[in-house]
């Protein structure tokens, strides 16, 4: 396979940069050893995350990506 961009971490900004990349139509992979979000994925509350003015859990933003 041929992708356009290859992000490898999927913590918040590796996520963000997977969402934008497919946003933006470009055939995207994202890499990540272990759970997505990294450690992040794990927290109960994300009060500052783009885009997500009231916060969301760490498995909520993993699961949006």
């Amino acid at each position: 396979n041929v992708y356009d961009v290859v992000i490898v971490g999927a913590g918040p900004a590796g996520l963000a940069a997977a969402v934008y990349g497919g946003s933006e139509g470009l055939k995207t992979l994202l890499i990540e050893k272990r759970a997505p979000g990294g450690q992040a994925g794990t927290s109960s509350r994300i009060e500052n995350y783009l885009g997500f003015p009231k916060g969301l859990s760490g498995s909520d933003l993993a699961r949006r990506a």
